[in-house]
């Protein structure tokens, strides 16, 4: 009987456990359980998601952020609309995440939520928009197209002293030799 009972309260307990990870109950996610990619790889993945559309790029930064500059094919989802069964996640198999800087911790928070809500290929581009920038890769965006059309400034010549289209100082007149009173 006792076997009986014990059998029983095991199998609710497993049944529990099945439903609440159904559920989607979030689990603990680390700063360590985050994978970091470097600027080769976010190139790549860069490279993958215009060809493969299980590959995102996301940017969680504000509208008006990613309006202005972002890496061409990310998607703009900020970091308070990462959600499991976004539009724009769903049937991803690579997600990389990246905000303005490596500092912001924004796109780490954004893996994070991302790994909690079980979803698959969640990694962190920590250097963000302005590593990748640093590197003279292209941007797209507002500004980005803004700064390529613009052109240079010519570069200033430097002027001698007395520039040839200034005018010549006046010259002196040559001196007389002086006069003597005629002899006759």
């Amino acid at each position: 009987m006792m076997r009986t009972v014990l059998c029983s309260a095991m199998a609710c307990l497993m049944v529990l456990w099945v439903l609440l990870a159904a559920a989607g109950c979030e689990r603990d996610i680390y700063d360590t359980d985050v994978t970091v990619v470097d600027l080769e790889q976010m190139r790549r993945y860069q490279q993958e998601a215009v060809a493969d559309a299980r590959v995102r790029i996301v940017d969680v930064r504000q509208p008006e952020q990613f309006r202005r500059a972002h890496i061409p094919g990310a998607v703009n989802i900020p970091l308070p609309q990462i959600s499991r069964g976004h539009e724009l996640l769903a049937g991803a198999r690579r997600v990389v995440f990246y905000s303005a800087t490596g500092t912001d911790y924004l796109s780490r928070a954004a893996a994070k939520k991302a790994m909690r809500q079980r979803q698959r290929g969640a990694v962190e581009f920590r250097g963000g928009l302005e590593a990748w920038a640093e590197a003279g890769l292209p941007l797209a965006g507002e500004e980005a197209q803004q700064i390529e059309t613009d052109p240079a400034p010519p570069p200033e010549s430097p002027q001698s002293p007395q520039s040839p289209q200034s005018p010549e100082p006046p010259q002196a007149p040559p001196p007389q030799a002086p006069q003597t009173p005629d002899e006759d």
